[in-house]
């Protein structure tokens, strides 16, 4: 399925499911509205629900991963906050 996103910068066109990342958050958009957001400062560690455009909106955001690698990443911070 493909979807528009619009942010402040421009309209994205993007597939569903679509993975990407910056320098601290990994992201898997699932919808025009909204998509899971992974924290991944040391510390910080947390997995939210954010606005699509988020990705995006961050300035080192929005570089194309594969599932894999988000997968591989939620399932870490998952174990930490497991053990907080």
């Amino acid at each position: 399925m493909k979807i528009e996103i619009k942010n402040i910068k421009a309209t994205i066109d993007v597939n569903l499911p679509y993975y990407c990342k910056g320098s601290i958050h990994f992201f898997k958009i699932f919808s025009q509205e909204k998509c899971l957001m992974i924290n991944t400062v040391k510390g910080g560690e947390a997995i939210s629900i954010v606005y699509a455009g988020m990705p995006f909106d961050l300035d080192d955001s929005a570089g194309g991963i594969t599932a894999s690698d988000f997968h591989d990443k939620f399932n870490e911070v998952l174990t930490i906050l497991a053990t907080k």
